[in-house]
């Protein structure tokens, strides 16, 4: 989502005459610019629907498959969920509502697969609160009059029964090095350049992308972040998260016009669909094997685009807890990997067979009260500590979108480079 320099809490009714002139990326020349551009605050936001999300933890794993029947029975509308993925891997699945729950959960499927998973289970959903909390199509016969939305919805889904954990062994699911010379990863001509180091010592001073077209019928797209020698996941400043995000970009839309005063088709005028209906994402720390990826980093995927220009397609996701990434220690030649964090997601296909793309990484405040981070209370206030992390920004430009880079690419930003990939020809 569009957090730099643009508010969330415009009206409607003003949307069709914004001029987004502050979104930066693409007016830097190159990441070295990056804190004099972007705005120390991030301003309040607003979700476009209006809905009001919660999340329901089970109390025991659920067949995903068993949990979307029994949500569309009662009416419960499900928009995430939180997967388990087998003994070293998480995930979250985005529901699609044009789909029924059976071919959600072949969607899912399908996905684990590609993963290298036999399945997945279902820990906690977001689900939409509708306006009244009873008007649930209950399958049983009594609803004490008292009960919230939340408890109703809890108490559909621990009648499911547990489903026991795949204890299958996922393969590494990060940007592997020999992935480079791949035909949908073509090596780009290097460009000279200097070493920029990252805004803080939180960020990453690695990331690495890459993006595939075709994958059992979907897009793919694969992150590396790695923190490595003064840079830890441990420094992150309290209360802060941190979501990458890659951008699409599609010149033939308005720039000007945001959401949700977009034409309907809008987002499936991208390489992925923007609205990322059935998105998988399947995360792991470090190297995956001494590590068991779980929920504590508090994972969501970035689906609000309020205020989003309708020429922008963003794909993105977030930790609410980065510091909650375990130490890794691996020592490499001249320098220390503390973390590592690697996601591949498979994204349901736009209608466009390539989209111009730039990338960018931030530090979004968290303002969910206690409740896990989600999309729509990440990044809705508060003023980046900017002392405190030793005055640099909460932003960092990883791929400048006046490169005018396409999918499918590979690229990477890394602090200690002194090569840097220009431009892939088409």
């Amino acid at each position: 989502m569009n957090r730099i320099k643009s508010s969330k809490a415009l009206a409607a009714a003003s949307f069709a005459s914004i001029i987004l002139t502050s979104f930066c990326i693409g007016n830097i020349a190159t990441p070295a610019h990056a804190s004099q551009q972007i705005d120390e605050t991030t301003e309040s936001k607003t979700n476009a629907k209006q809905e009001t999300l919660t999340r329901i933890h089970f109390k025991h794993p659920l067949d995903p498959e068993k949990l979307f029947e029994k949500a569309a029975a009662e009416d419960i509308k499900i928009r995430t969920i939180e997967l388990s993925v087998g003994d070293n891997a998480g995930g979250l699945y985005g529901y699609d509502p044009t789909l029924t729950a059976k071919q959600n959960a072949s969607a899912l499927q399908s996905d684990i697969k590609e993963s290298g998973g036999e399945y997945s289970v279902a820990t906690s959903a977001q689900i939409a609160k509708s306006d009244t909390a009873n008007s649930k199509k209950r399958s049983e016969p009594a609803v004490e009059a008292n009960s919230t939305e939340d408890d109703i919805a809890r108490g559909s889904f621990n009648e499911l029964p547990e489903k026991r954990s795949d204890n299958t062994h996922l393969p590494a699911v990060g940007v592997r090095a020999n992935q480079e010379g791949n035909s949908s990863s073509k090596t780009a001509e290097k460009a000279a350049a200097k070493p920029v180091a990252a805004e803080t010592e939180a960020h990453p001073n690695s990331v690495t992308f890459k993006t595939d077209d075709n994958v059992s019928g979907k897009r793919k797209l694969t992150v590396d972040a790695t923190w490595k020698g003064d840079n830890s996941a441990r420094k992150n400043p309290k209360d802060w998260g941190f979501e990458i995000s890659l951008y699409q970009w599609n010149y033939n839309m308005s720039s000007t016009i945001v959401r949700p005063a977009c034409p309907a088709s809008t987002d499936d005028r991208f390489w992925a669909d923007a609205r990322m209906h059935s998105v998988t994402i399947v995360y792991m720390y470090n190297d995956g094997v001494k590590f068991k990826s779980d929920s504590s980093i508090e994972p969501y995927l970035d689906t609000n685009h309020w205020s989003d220009p309708c020429s922008q397609g963003a794909l993105g996701f977030g930790i609410g807890r980065p510091d909650k990434i375990p130490y890794w220690g691996l020592n490499v030649p001249e320098m220390r990997w503390n973390q590592k964090l690697s996601a591949v997601m498979y994204l349901k296909k736009g209608k466009n067979s390539w989209s111009h793309i730039s990338a960018s990484s931030k530090f979004v405040k968290d303002n969910c009260a206690g409740e896990p981070a989600s999309t729509d209370c990440m990044g809705t206030g508060g003023t980046w500590p900017k002392d405190e992390m030793g005055g640099g920004s909460s932003d960092m430009i990883l791929l400048n979108k006046s490169r005018k880079w396409k999918t499918p690419t590979f690229f990477g930003w890394d602090a200690e480079a002194v090569k840097r990939p220009a431009g892939l020809k088409r």
